[in-house]
């Protein structure tokens, strides 16, 4: 199980559920994740639960494009990766 500092560069390797589910503020997302988008981890979700791992918040889109979404991810979802351009 991977586990990302703030800043750190991710690319979505995986989407338990829709995309949609993941976001943060929808309705200010041009659209929502998808496996490949790029991001940067700016905050860390504890769970209430002992058993269940941390959810990181990332902000990211396509590489080398303007943010499109706010999203929260479990470990499995991420890679680290090379920061986006």
């Amino acid at each position: 199980m991977s586990h990302f500092r703030l800043g750190s560069a991710v690319q979505v390797i995986a989407l338990n559920g829709l995309g949609e589910a993941h976001l943060v503020a929808g309705r200010f997302a041009v659209r929502p994740p998808r496996i490949g988008d790029v991001g940067v981890v700016v905050e860390h979700v504890p769970s209430a639960a002992p058993s269940a791992a941390m959810r990181y918040v990332v902000e990211g889109g396509e590489r080398g494009a303007a943010w499109s979404w706010l999203a929260t991810f479990a470990p499995a979802e991420l890679a680290p990766t090379e920061p986006p351009l």
